[in-house]
């Protein structure tokens, strides 16, 4: 029985049909209830994009940088990803924590400005380690310049921040919660 020709190459020659390809089938229409049915959001992403937005913005800044953080971490060397990168890692963990704890419902503004302080310097800390793999030359001009603009963009936004506290606590304009 000869084989029938399904397609043509890009020389015009006609080629057999996959063995186990099927023709294909026409699917039934959808129901109208099956085409909008909404995706489930998490709920704590819900709670998340409620923040007023400066804290928002200070949050996607952190994660933003985690996420930067962990894929050039992949590039690093196998001697390096259990020192460096790990501590590198941790920080950048450890910045993300210090923004959610600053940010949640439950901070004070006192305490707020102490975590805020905290998370400055672990930036700065952060920085100077990206500056030793960029001398190591684990990362390139390019992975060193986009990393340190995430770093100033994050630490500018929680200086501002950790500074309108400060002087919102000297001018005595704290709410009580």
């Amino acid at each position: 029985m000869p084989q029938k020709l399904t397609k043509q190459t890009s020389l015009g020659l006609a080629l057999p049909p996959r063995r186990g390809a099927e023709e294909p089938v026409a699917s039934p229409a959808a129901k109208p209830s099956e085409k909008l049915k909404k995706i489930p959001v998490n709920r704590m992403r819900q709670r998340i994009r409620k923040l007023p937005p400066t804290h928002y913005t200070l949050y996607r800044s952190a994660v933003s940088l985690l996420e930067y953080t962990y894929r050039l971490i992949e590039k690093f060397p196998k001697s390096e990803k259990l020192a460096l990168a790990h501590d590198i890692r941790r920080r950048t963990e450890d910045v993300v924590e210090l923004v959610l704890e600053a940010v949640s419902f439950y901070s004070k503004d006192k305490n707020r400005e102490a975590l805020l302080r905290t998370t400055d310097i672990q930036l700065k800390m952060i920085a100077v380690l990206v500056e030793y793999a960029y001398k190591k030359r684990y990362i390139t001009d390019q992975n060193l310049t986009a990393w340190a603009n995430k770093l100033c963009t994050l630490d500018d936004e929680v200086i501002t921040w950790a500074m309108n506290i400060a002087k919102q606590a000297k001018s005595g304009t704290i709410k009580a919660r």
